[in-house]
């Protein structure tokens, strides 16, 4: 039996043009465009960056309404994991200013130490706290039943946070 190389190269590369065109269509189509468009339409929300792989989902977003902050970060979460089955989805926040970066990394122990001992009603009180202490013009925290939610304003400079509930606490920067 002789085997022409040529068809068989040709057929090789056509099946992998499909396989791989068809893949990038899909992440195209019916992945990447419809969450920057639901990113979009909220207004007070920035997307920076999206990287979309085998098994994760990272965006890249600024937000700009701390009131909003906990329902948009849970719907953003919800409706990229509906898109995107079966891929972990973070959602990585930006810090704005030197003085934040600074401030944070200083008082996260704290908040990270009452997180995993689980003593949850000491957050708030250590927030507010750290906002006396630090003359910052706003603070909020928020939990529900995954995360804790802080954000920390001084003047012009801000920063989001979101904490996990379980027993090692990540930051996404």
């Amino acid at each position: 039996m002789n085997v022409r190389a040529m068809p068989v190269m040709l057929s090789l590369i056509f099946t992998l043009f499909l396989l791989f065109g068809g893949w990038f269509a899909y992440q195209q189509f019916y992945v990447q465009q419809p969450i920057e468009a639901f990113i979009k339409q909220k207004q007070h929300i920035t997307l920076h960056d999206m990287r979309i792989d085998n098994n994760q989902v990272n965006l890249y977003l600024d937000f700009s309404q701390p009131d909003d902050f906990v329902d948009d970060y849970k719907e953003i979460q919800e409706f990229v994991a509906s898109k995107a089955p079966n891929k972990d989805v973070f959602i990585h926040l930006s810090k704005h200013g030197e003085n934040m970066k600074d401030l944070w990394e200083e008082e996260y122990f704290g908040l990270a130490e009452a997180i995993q001992k689980q003593e949850y009603s000491r957050i708030p009180e250590m927030i507010e706290e750290m906002g006396k202490k630090r003359q910052l013009e706003k603070t909020v925290a928020r939990m529900d039943d995954q995360n804790v939610y802080v954000f920390l304003q001084s003047g012009t400079d801000h920063l989001y946070a979101v904490l996990p509930l379980k027993e090692e606490v990540n930051i996404h920067e």
